[in-house]
């Protein structure tokens, strides 16, 4: 999302219907947050403590670290500062 959203902000290749459609559309339908919160508690409902907490965690930061990633590499693709 990072990636995309980056990139649709520095150019003008992506349209901000394409943008829209790409990131609501396509990764929204893949990232969506009732799912996260189905399967969370669901380990918690069967015992998994562990699991349920992993997958907040890594699910949080993960998708933080991805978006950042995205817009890092747009900027070093781009010839701009990164961080």
């Amino acid at each position: 999302m990072g990636l995309i959203m980056e990139f649709s902000i520095r150019s003008t290749i992506i349209s901000d219907e394409l943008r829209i459609a790409f990131t609501i559309g396509f990764i929204g339908a893949f990232t969506t947050f009732s799912t996260f919160s189905y399967e969370t508690f669901k380990l918690f409902e069967d015992g998994s403590i562990f699991l349920s907490l992993a997958n907040i965690f890594l699910n949080l930061f993960l998708c933080i670290f991805a978006v950042w990633l995205g817009i890092v590499l747009v900027k070093i693709v781009r010839g701009g500062m990164v961080l």
